[in-house]
């Protein structure tokens, strides 16, 4: 099955750009959300480094005892060392700043600030609330960030005195969550791509032997067999597509080989007409004065039944192109009242019985309603003997108007056929009708979605309609 690239490839993009959407918001919200710990966390675990470094800053107090505290927890962080607990002897960096900015050991000789002292604090720019942060470079070349206070000493003739600590694990979990963030965002874009592209290639793929199909159905010759779009799994919104189509093409495809057929046979009344005409024509040339004026009704009557069929098929046309706009609201009971009273006054009897008068509110073109209902109570009158009369019944909570006759009837096998145009039953060939009055009725009722069903009466004919409920639009 070929489709091309050039069509096929937006297609395809758009479906898996759709299909994969929400795993790339989910990606977006997952990132989003880490982003936001990071945050917190960062914020949070800066507030109890600055919390553990002002509780490390003793209250102000002269320049010997801050000498002596830092002799004090120098020698616990040589204690952590000699037992093992380098975590914590790292964790704190302690220093006594002389007036010239450089380190003044209270405890070692030389000058210099101890290993676990701030190696060199005049590097450390303090702002004007003397926070710091300062980077010290390890044994393997790798930076360890920390946090510094320094705290000016009161009477200290110029010295004074930073804390800092370590803060290397929060800029450590930091990066880590940022990678993470960032990693998350990609696999899950990735994973969402991989299936978007998964899910849409069977849809691309039913989607293509669905067009496969209407371009074989629009391009094809004859008639020939019947094909259906073939079925397939999995997407049941996609199967009920293909359903939808097949059934329309099945419609169409019946209403063109009824279109065909009803085009066949007017051609052939038409030109039977004519035909007649023609022959009548030609005989008045030699036909005496008595046989002339045989010939002249005969040719009136065909040209009135010329008249009649025209204006059969016109009114089937007019029914079933009505677009809505003359629809207007009515009741049932008075076009049946008018089309009772209107049959009896021409026969000067009451042939046509009412039963069960109701209100029955309809609304749709009340002069095709009109002519479906003469239509219909027409054909009962025509099969049922002279006798014999014609009931019409009104069911006004089932929505239903029954019309029963006494007439010979219609087989079961020929129902669905007598609302096909021109169709003739066997025992009627003799008629002199268009053959076309049911399927003006079936034309107004398939307009107005109007059921009709035909049931036995024995002997005769119950002819049944179904009103839908009236929907004003």
């Amino acid at each position: 099955m070929l489709i091309e690239k050039s069509s096929a490839l937006p297609r395809s993009f758009s479906l898996i750009v759709t299909t994969c959407a929400p795993a790339i918001v989910i990606a977006i919200v997952v990132a989003g959300l880490l982003k936001v710990t990071a945050v917190a966390l960062w914020h949070s675990g800066m507030a109890e480094a600055r919390s553990a470094i002002e509780m490390e800053i003793s209250p102000i107090r002269g320049l010997n005892e801050i000498r002596a505290e830092i002799r004090f927890r120098l020698d616990r962080v040589d204690e952590d060392i000699r037992l093992g607990r380098m975590a914590e002897a790292g964790l704190r960096r302690f220093a006594l700043l002389a007036p010239d900015g450089t380190c003044a050991d209270p405890v070692r000789s030389g000058g210099q600030c101890s290993l676990w002292n701030i190696p060199d604090p005049s590097n450390i720019v303090f702002g004007d609330d003397q926070w710091a942060s300062y980077t010290e470079s390890a044994a393997n070349g790798e930076g360890i960030h920390f946090l510094a206070r320094r705290f000016e000493i009161q009477d200290g003739g110029g010295f004074s005195y930073i804390v800092s600590r370590n803060i290397q694990a929060l800029h450590d979990l930091d990066a880590v969550l940022r990678l993470t963030a960032a990693g998350s965002l990609l696999v899950l874009s990735l994973m969402g791509i991989f299936l978007g592209w998964y899910m849409s290639r069977p849809l691309l793929h039913r989607i293509a032997e669905i067009n496969a199909f209407c371009d074989r159905y629009r391009f094809r010759s004859s008639a020939g067999v019947r094909e259906k779009i073939p079925t397939g799994g999995g997407y049941r919104e996609i199967e009920k597509v293909a359903e939808n189509i097949d059934g329309m093409l099945l419609r169409l495809e019946g209403l063109m080989e009824s279109f065909n057929v009803s085009t066949e046979l007017q051609a052939h009344e038409l030109g039977n007409s004519l035909t007649k005409l023609r022959n009548n024509i030609q005989r008045l040339e030699t036909a005496s004065a008595e046989d002339a004026e045989e010939i002249r009704r005969d040719c009136i009557y065909e040209i009135f039944g010329l008249d009649k069929l025209f204006r059969s098929l016109w009114q089937i046309s007019r029914a079933r192109a009505e677009t809505g706009a003359r629809w207007k609201a009515m009741d049932l009971r008075d076009l049946v009242v008018q089309a009772v009273s209107e049959i009896n006054d021409s026969l000067k009897a009451d042939i046509v019985v009412a039963h069960g008068v109701c209100s029955i509110p309809f609304f749709g073109n009340e002069f095709h309603i009109r002519q479906m209902l003469n239509n219909i109570l027409a054909n009962a009158l025509k099969y049922s003997p002279p006798d014999m009369q014609v009931g019409i019944w009104m069911l006004g909570a089932e929505r239903k108007i029954r019309i029963a006759d006494r007439g010979p009837g219609i087989p079961v096998e020929e129902r669905d056929k007598v609302f096909l145009p021109y169709y003739r039953m066997s025992v009627h060939d003799e008629d002199e009708g268009t053959g076309l009055g049911l399927s003006l009725v079936s034309a107004v009722a398939s307009r107005h979605g109007i059921q009709l069903r035909l049931d036995d009466n024995r002997p005769g004919l119950i002819f049944e309609l179904r009103f839908p409920a009236p929907q004003v639009n």
